[in-house]
């Protein structure tokens, strides 16, 4: 069983890493990634995936830029505002200096292809495209961006209609891009709901990520929210002698990540459990 991380503590030993060039640092990676991201980091390029992404902003703002249902909208996401990002939808994250965020996602399927799109100013026009599987956006993105700007597109501003696809690999999103929401005030607002311990669904049940309190799967993230306080039991909750930890009141948010059959009980306290599924559904 993966320890629990004190979020504040972990990124104050990892800042560097959310500097420029590399802006971003993985805490996780199976099923779901966990990552946090630094800036300054200005993109023109859109990323394109299958999955969901659930953004977090833990200090200072960003700006995501995204194409919804056809038409080109900015999202800012302030500090402390939690974001689900749909399937499908391309998105160009916007990160500024001081500044860091929560990013979540999920291993690509093998049948699943990553896009990245630079389009023609602020139409919908695709002027470059290239669609790979993603293993580590990290280290893949470099090289096609690289591309791009030596590219015969990059030099002209025309798209070179041999290299676009006629259709892409799966539809893009129809849907509506929800609006950023204040963490602390849903919990607030849900807090006699929370402790008397009735799930809540913090995204709805129409995406396949959710965000709930509390949850049993094989495949779990656990966020404790600040001053929030719960104790966790991993493994058949008849055997007394389980693994499992307490996490007390305090100013700090935990991530815990756990990937066997888990049974867990809560004292009344807000405890954030996201999972996400293979299957994307309600695009």
């Amino acid at each position: 069983m993966e320890r629990p991380v004190r979020v504040k503590a972990w990124v104050e030993e990892n800042r560097a890493s959310f500097l420029p060039p590399v802006c971003n640092k993985l805490l996780h990676q199976k099923q779901l990634k966990i990552m946090f991201v630094g800036g300054p980091n200005t993109r023109k390029d859109y990323h394109i995936e299958e999955g969901e992404e659930v953004f977090y902003q833990l200090e200072g703002d960003m700006l995501l830029r995204v194409l919804e249902r056809g038409e080109h909208r900015d999202v800012v996401i302030r500090q402390g505002e939690i974001f689900l990002l749909p399937a499908g939808v391309p998105h160009s994250p916007q990160r500024f200096a001081n500044t860091v965020g929560l990013v979540i996602e999920r291993r690509r399927l093998k049948t699943e292809l990553d896009g990245l799109r630079y389009y023609i100013g602020d139409t919908t026009d695709v002027l470059f495209e290239k669609w790979f599987y993603c293993e580590d956006l990290g280290t893949q993105l470099a090289p096609i961006i690289q591309e791009f700007f030596s590219s015969e597109q990059h030099r002209t501003g025309k798209p070179n209609p041999d290299q676009l696809l006629k259709e892409p690999p799966f539809p893009l999103s129809t849907r509506s891009v929800m609006e950023p929401m204040s963490l602390e005030a849903w919990l607030a607002g849900h807090r006699k709901e929370l402790q008397a311990g009735t799930p809540l669904s913090l995204f709805g049940d129409t995406y396949e990520t959710q965000v709930m309190q509390p949850w049993a799967t094989q495949e779990l993230i656990t966020w404790r929210h600040t001053h929030a306080h719960a104790h966790a039991s991993f493994g058949d909750c008849r055997h007394k002698n389980r693994p499992s930890y307490f996490l007390p009141d305090s100013e700090n948010e935990w991530l815990c990540c756990e990937w066997k059959p888990l049974e867990a009980t809560w004292p009344p306290a807000i405890f954030l459990c996201l999972q996400s599924g293979g299957c994307p559904i309600h695009r």
